[in-house]
């Protein structure tokens, strides 16, 4: 590899004194005279894959650690893009919760009393995934692309039966397949409703419909 140039490159450090800061220098493009590939010159106080410093770095990583701010919030004391603070927190919940380059969750440390799931929406609205978290914890146990049987399933065989004997109940909603897989693979293990979903039924299937029948008797009336 051989010194092809020096263009400056611009890196945001860490704010001083509520300004944003950043560090502009030079620094050496290399070039391979056999095939043209290209590779700038290592900087040691880089993040690697951003064009921030190590220390602003791990500041974000450690205003995300705290859990009492948002993304947002942590990009507008940082100066970051939310974008890539989303990045940088992805990365750090990667570090810690999972195995095999981030591709596999690591088995919950913590025995789980109580356990809730439920699924949710994905960004186009078409395509659905569901998580399953330790209801006093809050901690994330288990997420997963769909929102059948096989998420349980799938959930039961990650953590193992001796795990799951620990286990007294699960939140559900009462519309979905959980509660059969939960009874299927753990009998000993009690479904329950959470308040949410029975208020939430009451309110379609008994409320709205006292409603229209107000409405038409009212506008029968006159």
């Amino acid at each position: 590899m051989h010194i092809n140039s020096h263009p400056d490159i611009y890196i945001l450090h860490l704010s001083i004194g509520g300004n944003l800061s950043g560090l502009l220098f030079p620094h050496n493009q290399l070039r391979c005279p056999k095939c043209g590939a290209t590779k700038s010159q290592f900087i040691s106080f880089k993040a690697e894959g951003h064009l921030i410093t190590d220390a602003l770095h791990q500041y974000t990583c450690d205003l995300l650690a705290r859990g009492t701010y948002t993304n947002k919030q942590v990009a507008e004391i940082t100066g970051l893009g939310e974008n890539t603070v989303k990045e940088i927190d992805k990365k750090r919940l990667q570090s810690i919760y999972t195995t095999d380059n981030g591709n596999k969750l690591i088995k919950p440390e913590k025995q789980a009393k109580y356990l809730g799931i439920d699924e949710f929406k994905l960004h186009n609205g078409r395509r659905y995934a569901t998580h399953i978290i330790d209801l006093e914890s809050g901690h994330v146990l288990w997420i997963q692309n769909g929102k059948s049987k096989q998420v349980v399933y799938d959930f039961i065989d990650h953590v193992g039966m001796e795990w799951m004997s620990g286990v007294e109940a699960v939140a559900c909603d009462m519309n979905s397949d959980f509660q059969k897989a939960f009874e299927e693979k753990c009998y000993w293990i009690q479904p329950v409703f959470d308040y949410f979903h029975i208020v939430k039924n009451f309110n379609d299937k008994v409320v709205s419909e006292v409603r229209k029948d107000e409405q038409r008797r009212l506008y029968e009336e006159g």
